[in-house]
């Protein structure tokens, strides 16, 4: 089995995509979008919220059976047919003829009220004409001697950009809807005309969403065309409703009142794109024979905007001209469709920071792809809930407004956890990833102070390991092939220590020093130190037939140290590193392991804190690196349970070599060897008890000075 080149904690491409990379290329995408949309970012969703419940209203919504679009087809003055005065005079006749219920203009051409017209006051068929409302305005006369052409533009200018007072300018209350005098329009004094202004308002984005139902003006009320037509049909005056402060709040028809903004606008409920009120051509009913039904009892709404292209809007469905949009808005008002805004979001405003400011300390210490989850399914739900609403009871909730909300709640998160928390844990694993466990690196970026400090004394436990006979394996190997072991083995080894709670200090070619306690405390440090050491033996000789296939390597044998003491921990200039006698010992105890022929040696506080888990036998009392006194070094057995079967025999032999008893140590060691021709202990014991019965030391300790 080739090793996996990429540390085992890798993440999966998945995770990749949330980690704290990831964090930082969607914030930078987000800004960048909000700098390009700016203001247009709310509209752009309002928009796409509209075309959602819209699509709902196309399928499951049929428009009004009583409206019907007469309108002028483009080719229609191919075939001679004219627009004037006497084609409308004709069709007038003609739908008086078929019964039709009434009659909107949506032309707002006046010359259709001429003096010939206004003869015409047998028919009874209701009609209401619209007109535009800036021309009208600006023929006004002045109301007073010092109200000039200068005034006029100015109230104007204050409709155009629909900013309409909120009270009348004379204080006056106004007790209905006062219109614009016939005489004011044209010279028709044809009583049957009710007369509504036709003005279209497109919002900054060129769409048409809203409509007024009025505009204020000098003291007076202007009815549009579609409030005029909706009084027409049911036989009552349209009446503004006012708050007690003046402030329109609604139109009352009858006993039906219509809810509205402060300018009186209602938000026009669109059942579909254009097409979806049924239409029928002028032509067909001048000259052709429509079946009686098509027109009996239906709001004919007339339109020479097939022929005009300046009459062509746009919508959040799409292109739509006058009519059409007239078609929308009167079915929105026969049938009760006018969507209801929010009310009382004022009110709402608080409760919203208080869930708010819950919501976001309720996510803070979620984990990120939880707390995205989270805050796109709050949006979901509202849209889900917004649509529900917005096609059941035509009530428009503040979707758009919670959705930027939710989105700015999980922005903010980011940008919060970013530089609290995302952004120092970037730079750790970024300088940690290698050395030490996510779990470490997560209790790093908590407290800075841990690797921060300049110097700080700490209780360690110090691990230190090498390849014997690495020589070989470099003069054997060719340098690609090399460099390809060396890799794997250091990614193996890190791993493995990692994976026990280690940090890797340093690596010089096979070399590796590692720190168990440090930066940050572990439980049982020494043990894990121990434990790493075992694990890393089988991991070695798992991975042997792989080097022996790819590398013709035998079986690689480590040497590894382990020593317990205090070191000094900080960033010395070069970051964070851990320095004292601790680590030397245990470098020394690891080229120890070539002197005796074993592969792990530790010292004696190493046991003393680990021989319930640990199997060891006792070697030397020797001087280690840093220390006054001599320690016993130990052998590393096994776990507990593992039995070497010369221990007993070995520590006879051994106590006997202690106490100066050579001769009878060296015939105890032979016996041993006799049966373990390869422990290395008891040969070098059994060398030095032929060398001592030579040479009988005057002074006998059992001290041996290591080098």
């Amino acid at each position: 089995m080739v090793v996996n080149m990429k540390r085992s904690t890798t993440q999966t491409p998945w995770k990749r995509l949330f980690s704290e990379r990831g964090i930082v290329i969607a914030l930078v995408i987000i800004f960048i979008l909000i700098s390009t949309l700016g203001s247009d970012l709310t509209a752009s969703l309002e928009t796409g919220f509209i075309r959602t419940a819209v699509r709902l209203n196309a399928i499951f919504r049929k428009p009004s059976s009583e409206v019907l679009i007469a309108t002028v087809k483009k080719n229609d003055s191919e075939k001679g047919l004219e627009w004037n005065q006497r084609t409308f005079l004709s069709l007038i006749d003609k739908l008086n003829e078929y019964n039709a219920k009434l009659v909107i203009i949506a032309a707002a051409k006046d010359d259709f009220t001429g003096p010939t017209f206004s003869k015409r006051t047998a028919s009874d068929l209701p009609i209401v004409m619209a007109y535009n409302f800036y021309p009208t305005l600006s023929a006004m006369p002045p109301r007073t001697e010092g109200e000039g052409v200068g005034t006029r533009r100015k109230q104007s200018k204050k409709i155009e950009i629909m900013g309409y007072p909120s009270k009348p300018l004379d204080d006056s209350k106004l007790l209905g809807m006062a219109g614009i005098d016939d005489q004011t329009i044209t010279n028709s004094k044809m009583n049957l005309v009710g007369q509504g202004f036709l003005n279209i308002f497109p919002n900054s984005r060129g769409l048409v969403i809203n409509q007024p139902l009025a505009v204020r003006f000098r003291g007076s009320a202007y009815p549009a065309l579609s409030i005029v037509a909706y009084s027409k049909w049911l036989g009552f005056t349209p009446i503004l409703k006012e708050s007690p402060k003046g402030s329109p709040i609604g139109v009352s028809v009858g006993g039906k009142h219509i809810s509205t903004g402060p300018n009186t606008k209602i938000t026009i409920n669109y059942l579909g794109k254009s097409g979806t009120f049924p239409s029928i051509d002028l032509e067909e009913i001048l000259t052709g024979d429509p079946p009686p039904e098509t027109i009996t009892g239906k709001i004919i709404i007339v339109s020479a905007g097939g022929s005009n292209m300046n009459d062509i809007y746009l919508t959040p469905v799409g292109s739509m001209n006058n009519a059409e949009i007239q078609a929308n808005i009167l079915d929105n008002l026969l049938r009760n469709r006018v969507l209801k805004s929010f009310v009382g979001w004022h009110f709402a405003a608080p409760v919203f920071i208080v869930i708010g400011a819950l919501f976001f300390f309720l996510l803070l210490n979620i984990p990120f792809k939880k707390r995205v989850s989270i805050c796109f399914g709050i949006i979901a739900g509202v849209w889900i809930a917004g649509l529900f609403l917005f096609y059941t009871f035509n009530l428009w909730i503040p979707v758009i407004q919670t959705t930027i909300l939710a989105g700015s709640l999980l922005l903010f998160l980011f940008i919060w956890k970013l530089f609290g928390k995302d952004l120092p844990r970037f730079k750790l694993t970024q300088l940690f990833s290698w050395r030490l466990p996510r779990s470490s690196i997560e209790m790093l970026v908590e407290d800075r102070s841990l690797i921060n400090s300049a110097g700080r004394e700490r209780e360690v436990t110090a691990l230190a390991l090498d390849i014997k006979g690495f020589g070989h394996i470099s003069d054997k190997l060719s340098p690609k092939d090399f460099i390809k072991f060396l890799v794997q083995f250091r990614i193996l080894i890190s791993n493995t220590l990692i994976r026990h709670g280690a940090m890797i200090d340093s690596w010089s070619g096979d070399d590796c020093k590692a720190i168990f306690g440090a930066p940050v405390a572990i439980a049982e440090p020494t043990l894990s130190a121990c434990i790493a050491a075992l694990d890393l033996r089988r991991t070695l000789i798992a991975h042997q037939s792989s080097w022996k296939k790819h590398f013709d390597l035998d079986r690689l044998r480590l040497g590894i140290g382990i020593h317990k003491g205090k070191a000094v921990t900080g960033d010395f200039g070069l970051g964070f590193n851990i320095i004292g006698g601790v680590v030397e010992a245990a470098k020394q105890l690891k080229r120890l392991n070539r002197f005796y022929k074993t592969w792990m040696l530790v010292g004696n506080p190493v046991v003393e804190e680990t021989q319930s888990a640990i199997e060891y036998r006792p070697l030397d009392p020797v001087h280690l690196w840093g220390e006054t006194s001599p320690t016993v070094i130990h052998e590393v057995i096994g776990e507990i349970g593992t039995i070497l079967p010369s221990l007993k025999a070995y520590e006879e032999a051994r106590s006997a070599y202690l106490r100066g008893d050579f001769k009878m140590a060296a015939d105890l060691f032979r016996r041993i060897l006799s049966s373990h021709p390869n422990d290395g202990p008891s040969r070098l014991f059994l060398k030095r008890s032929m060398i001592l019965i030579q040479e009988s030391p005057k002074a006998w300790d059992g001290v041996w000075k290591a080098s």
